[in-house]
């Protein structure tokens, strides 16, 4: 059996024991308080801690610590901290707040330069003329009805040729017509058409109305043959060829060109379509060499063409000499 003393020094054990024990907790409680940094500075080192470990060993490469770093580091003595002041960009800051910078008036220009004004649209004029009829006229025609079309006509609307007002009759709205005198058309040109009104309040654009020379024969008269009753024989050259075209009174050449008079020094064609009267001069041609020694009268040569042509007819007129020169 235990005796009393042997408990006595074994609870006095224990109590030492638990003494030690409750000394050496709040020991590490006071550390834990007093020499440790605050909670968030010790989460954000373990944070930094955990994604250094989970990094890859190529990152673990040493690294200058950051500022931020340095400044939480309770090992780390302070550091002084350096500021410097931003520099001033605007001129003359801090001599006189009162004096503010004016910038200077925008210019268009440079000095010495004028400045071209913009062009103001131009409106479009109060009346349409869209079409005239006819398009083209020959020159020298005699008189004829112009037709215009459009839209906003009025019966004061006149039709101008050439800055000369003519008498216009009012057909509609979008149709008048006048007579245009022989004497506007004279000679060939563009002529200009527009609408108005005498007032010069009403207006319209300007078309134009061709004046087309009238078509020239495209021959050249270079002989004659004479014949015992007046039935002289013409030769024309094409202006387009070598072969010669023999014409009497009355005939037809180039489709619309009929033979009126046949005399030595000139011949008379007039244009059935457009009745003009064109003279054809007598044009002397350059001679082959061969005749160049014996000249000859300017109408043999023809005459020797035409004999070998029509033999028969050539042999009556060989009978009479005289009647084969020229007259």
């Amino acid at each position: 059996m235990n005796s009393p003393e042997n408990n006595n020094a074994t609870e006095r054990k224990k109590l030492f024991a638990a003494i030690a024990l409750s000394a050496l907790a709040i020991l590490m409680v006071a550390r834990e308080f007093l020499f440790t940094p605050s909670t968030p500075n010790r989460n954000q080192r373990t944070a930094r801690s955990a994604s250094a470990r989970a990094a890859s060993p190529t990152d673990q490469a040493p690294r200058t610590p950051s500022p931020s770093e340095i400044r939480d580091d309770p090992l780390v003595p302070p550091q002084p901290i350096r500021y410097e002041w931003p520099q001033a960009t605007e001129p003359n800051v801090g001599r006189n707040i009162f004096a503010y910078y004016v910038p200077p008036a925008p210019t268009s220009a440079r000095a010495g330069q004028s400045v071209a004004a913009m062009p103001s649209p131009t409106p479009p004029p109060p009346l349409l003329l869209a079409s005239v009829s006819p398009q083209s006229v020959y020159a020298r025609t005699g008189d004829f009805t112009l037709e215009v079309f459009g839209d906003k006509f009025t019966p004061q609307t006149r039709i101008v040729i050439g800055n000369q007002e003519l008498p216009t009759r009012f057909l509609s709205a979008r149709q008048m017509a006048t007579t245009v005198p022989a004497a506007l058309i004279s000679t060939d040109g563009p002529r200009p058409i527009m609408v108005r009104t005498p007032d010069g309040k009403l207006y319209s654009n300007a078309l134009t109305l061709n004046v087309l020379p009238p078509p020239t024969p495209p021959f050249t008269y270079v002989g004659l043959i004479g014949g015992k009753r007046y039935n002289d024989t013409a030769l024309l050259q094409p202006q387009q060829g070598r072969e010669l075209i023999r014409v009497q009174r009355g005939d037809t050449v180039g489709g619309r060109f009929r033979v009126t008079s046949i005399t030595e020094r000139a011949i008379e064609l007039t244009d059935t379509q457009l009745g003009f009267k064109h003279v054809l001069p007598y044009t002397v041609i350059p001679r082959p060499a061969d005749e160049i020694a014996s000249p000859r009268p300017p109408f043999q040569r023809f005459r020797r063409e035409f004999q070998q042509a029509q033999p028969a007819e050539a042999s009556e007129a060989g009978n009479d000499e005289n009647e084969g020169k020229p007259r």
